[in-house]
């Protein structure tokens, strides 16, 4: 349960306040799929890594990413709707 970009356990020089973050949105989603199971409750997650920002820089490393481009909000957003 959870969609993200990235490996978890990817580390960063100067990220320690984003890897925290990511982390744990990680582990809570996991630990709610644990938690709400038993009531069908289906949870689910959505932390995309490369995606555009205004304040990234234009050169940022994403030609290395699958689609050769940062991920869009209208992908982010194609995901969220197609988990509904």
């Amino acid at each position: 349960a959870g969609l993200r970009g990235g490996p978890p356990h990817l580390r960063r020089l100067h990220a320690s306040v984003y890897s925290a973050a990511k982390a744990g949105i990680i582990l809570f989603t996991q630990t709610m799929v644990l938690e709400c199971a038993e009531y069908g409750v289906r949870i689910n997650s959505i932390a995309p890594g490369n995606a555009e920002a205004r304040w990234k820089a234009a050169d940022d490393g994403s030609t290395s990413a699958p689609l050769g481009r940062p991920t869009s909000a209208a992908d982010i957003g194609s995901v969220a709707i197609n988990e509904l």
